[in-house]
């Protein structure tokens, strides 16, 4: 009997590794579909903010490109001329005319943007191309938001040191995302058009524009807050931003609003949890700190 139940396990397996197979294959096939849906759609909403050259002209590819023998989609993109927009700036740190424009040119893509209702969702220093007249455009669009894609999930929460402390929390995924990164972004400029040391004193580089996260998760114990709060002009909009990252995501304003003040929520104070211990996609769990995994606790 035993003997008989060895033969009947070995032959067995040969069956369920074909299932695993054929389920994997089946996997493959509806996520480069999904992919494919996303790419058009993601390709037909840029045309609509396109005339301002915001985006690279793309195509998606379903036999893109074959690694050991297996085909994979690939994104073919026009070759983007530009510097990063960390390089740009800090190339720029004494030119306040130049930083200026680049502000004006962000402000103007953070509008049509909002406008026509998508998002890039990871607005951050390498994500941004400037050329030498200031002119922006965005690149790396894997985690776009288009209204096509409303009832899909978020494939990425953006860089930590750009986004609002409660998104790798709840992960949303609609035409929102950008929001914050874009105040941050001219609240960052603003304050070294105004004290161009600030680069240099907070450590700036091709990861952050001044802020990081443990900062955006507590503005009232951070030293950069702080400083920022009390300059003339950039106070105004450090505070506003400190709002927003005090607040809960779902009451980030629009970039105008945000500039003109209106629709800023009230700050509220929030606990400060210990390290927590958290599970990643792939199963795992590792020890991250407080103000990366936003386990955020909010009181009135």
């Amino acid at each position: 009997k035993a003997k008989k139940m060895k033969e009947k396990v070995k032959s067995a397996a040969p069956a369920t590794k074909a299932m695993k197979a054929t389920k994997a294959m089946k996997a493959t096939k509806t996520m480069k579909a999904t992919k494919a849906m996303k790419a058009t759609k993601a390709m037909k909403a840029t045309k609509r903010v396109n005339p301002n050259k915001f985006f690279v002209d793309f195509e998606y590819l379903t036999q893109g490109i074959r690694v050991e023998g297996d085909i994979f989609p690939a994104i073919r993109m026009r070759w983007a001329d530009g510097e990063p927009l960390g390089v740009y700036i800090e190339k720029n740190l004494k030119n306040a005319q130049r930083l200026r424009v680049l502000q004006k040119n962000i402000g103007k893509l953070a509008s049509s943007m909002e406008n026509a209702g998508i998002a890039h969702g990871d607005i951050q220093m390498g994500n941004v191309l400037v050329q030498s007249t200031g002119a922006v455009m965005l690149v790396d669009y894997d985690g776009m938001f288009v209204p096509g894609l409303a009832n899909m999930n978020s494939v990425e929460v953006g860089h930590p040191n750009f986004q609002h402390p409660e998104r790798s929390q709840i992960q949303p995924f609609d035409a929102t995302l950008d929001r914050f990164s874009f105040a941050l972004i001219h609240t960052g400029l603003e304050a070294l058009i105004e004290k161009p040391d600030l680069w240099a004193t907070f450590h700036a580089d091709s990861d952050a524009l001044l802020f990081r996260g443990k900062d955006l998760a507590e503005p009232g114990a951070s030293p950069l807050f702080t400083q920022l709060n009390a300059l003339p002009v950039t106070g105004v909009f450090s505070q506003r931003l400190a709002s927003l990252a005090n607040a809960s995501y779902s009451e980030t304003p629009t970039v105008n609003d945000f500039l003109a003040g209106t629709n800023i929520p009230a700050g509220v104070t929030r606990t400060k949890p210990s390290s927590t211990t958290t599970k990643s996609a792939s199963g795992a769990t590792s020890d991250v700190p407080w103000y990366q995994e936003s386990a955020i606790t909010r009181t009135s």
